[in-house]
């Protein structure tokens, strides 16, 4: 499997979790979730954010406000994981 399939691979499963969120939402928490994937170090936002944000484009709050502010109902995306993984 090259590169290129991979990076589609994991296009596909951010795209399956679109609906929870608003557009600017979807980029900050594919931002993270790609961020978590790749770190190197605690699994902590100020851990992950060299990974996540590496261009520091956004303020560091707005990673934080994702869990706290943002309207998006967890179960909703459990429910997409769920059905994601046992379609695998």
């Amino acid at each position: 499997m090259n590169v290129l399939s991979h990076t589609s691979a994991w296009d596909a499963v951010i795209l399956s979790f679109s609906p929870v969120f608003t557009q600017p939402t979807a980029r900050i928490f594919t931002n993270l979730l790609t961020g978590w994937i790749l770190c190197t170090t605690r699994r902590t936002i100020s851990g992950i954010l060299p990974f996540a944000e590496p261009k520091g484009r956004r303020p560091h709050d707005t990673y934080h406000r994702l869990f706290g502010k943002s309207h998006w109902l967890p179960a909703h995306l459990w429910k997409l994981l769920a059905q994601l993984l046992i379609g695998l």
